[in-house]
């Protein structure tokens, strides 16, 4: 099944599919748009989280390549197909419980025109972006949590793969995206996964 098309903000949130590609006008509107899937598809557990995701670093600057001054220009995302497997690659993913995550992990790529405010379009950037929301963990017979830090029940963790300029246009990534899914990012970075990292705790 082919993928389908929207233009933000016009996106049935709830109901996105592998291969479903949103276009963006620029990078304030892809930090709307990442509030916005999490609200539709992993609600939160505590009311402590939102107030400590609200906190987050703008994914418009964690996307940036190093020593890229600009602006983000025409955004797009891509939905994927199989983020469980994804982060399971990850720092850390090894104790990812598998079942839990079914449910309570997505991802997309982001695709993104660099501008310089002299040049124009110099280049695109491609990350992953994997959201996982944590399983609460408990410790055996004492029916506490294991961390006294109540932001670990259901704390949304977000996986953010080091930036990469690749030589396309957002529009050619676009369409390959949608005919191979994930495994176009690991033909495009020429490194497949080996980036995603953990966030620094606020």
């Amino acid at each position: 099944m082919s993928g389908r098309e929207f233009v933000y903000p016009d996106i049935p949130f709830a109901d996105l599919r592998s291969d479903d590609t949103i276009s963006l006008l620029d990078g304030v509107e892809l930090n709307q748009f990442e509030a916005d899937i999490v609200a539709a598809n992993l609600p939160p557990l505590v009311p402590d989280t939102l107030d400590r995701w609200a906190t987050r670093d703008k994914l418009s600057d964690m996307i940036r390549p190093k020593r890229f001054y600009g602006t983000l220009g025409k955004v797009a995302v891509a939905i994927m197909s199989e983020p469980i497997e994804v982060l399971v690659h990850a720092p850390g993913g090894h104790n990812i419980n598998l079942e839990w995550a079914k449910e309570h992990t997505l991802g997309f790529q982001v695709f993104a025109e660099l501008r310089s405010s002299g040049r124009g379009i110099i280049g695109t950037t491609t990350n992953g972006v994997i959201i996982h929301q944590r399983r609460p963990m408990f410790n055996k017979g004492r029916g506490a949590y294991k961390s006294s830090i109540i932001n670990n029940f259901g704390e949304y963790r977000r996986y953010i793969e080091k930036p990469y300029p690749v030589d396309h246009n957002v529009e050619s990534l676009i369409s390959e995206a949608r005919k191979k899914g994930i495994e176009v990012v690991r033909a495009a970075i020429k490194r497949p996964y080996s980036g995603f990292e953990a966030p620094k705790s606020h």
